[in-house]
């Protein structure tokens, strides 16, 4: 009978990187970052604690991967929004976006980003570093939109394009929060539309 080679020891079973990275990014949105324990990672993923270390370095690293792979493809699409060619079509796609993704499943409820990382912020510098990228690439992104309507003639040269900037931003954020703490879409909707009519 033909004997099977022996495993190399410490060698981690076969994987699918991004399946266990999706999995673990649905339970931390639905847990929150500090309430999901190395336990319930490896039952969602399906990997034992071991193999986890291995691949990510325990919950942080696997929580650090899950949350770079929202910002890279989960998030909502800013720059597709504000390539409509008026500005209220811009604004309006912006924040259809944000509800296409805050509102998307009862497990996956507001922004991952702003729902998960901002506790998570609190504790780890890497963390943190990743928000403040993230909302000031944001910042810059309206910012330039609100530009280029005055470029277009759509706003006035002296409107006051930083307080413009900030009110999309904080909206934005709270959109997310709402979101999460479980408004329908309708409601969300009527709420960025008020901001909308203020601002137009």
């Amino acid at each position: 009978m033909e004997q099977k080679a022996p495993r190399r020891p410490g060698r981690p079973p076969a994987y699918d990187r991004d399946e266990v990275i999706e999995k673990a990014q649905r339970l931390f949105w639905r847990e929150g970052s500090a309430g999901v324990s190395l336990d319930a990672l490896s039952g969602a993923t399906g990997l034992h604690k071991p193999s986890l270390y291995a691949a990510f370095g325990g919950k942080a690293g696997l929580y650090a991967a899950a949350l770079d792979a929202y910002i890279e493809r989960g998030a909502p699409d800013v720059q597709g929004a504000f390539a409509q060619a008026s500005l209220p079509a811009a604004l309006e796609a912006f924040f259809e976006a944000d509800l296409d993704v805050f509102c998307s499943a009862e497990d996956r409820s507001g922004c991952f980003l702003v729902g998960t990382a901002i506790q998570a912020a609190a504790e780890a510098p890497e963390i943190r570093s990743r928000v403040a990228t993230v909302f000031a690439s944001l910042r810059r992104l309206i910012r330039a939109r609100l530009d280029q309507a005055v470029a277009d003639g759509e706003l006035a040269a002296f409107a006051y394009l930083d307080g413009m900037t900030e009110i999309l931003f904080g909206t934005h954020i709270a959109l997310s929060i709402e979101a999460r703490a479980g408004a329908p879409r309708d409601e969300l909707r009527r709420h960025y539309r008020q901001v909308l009519d203020f601002l137009a």
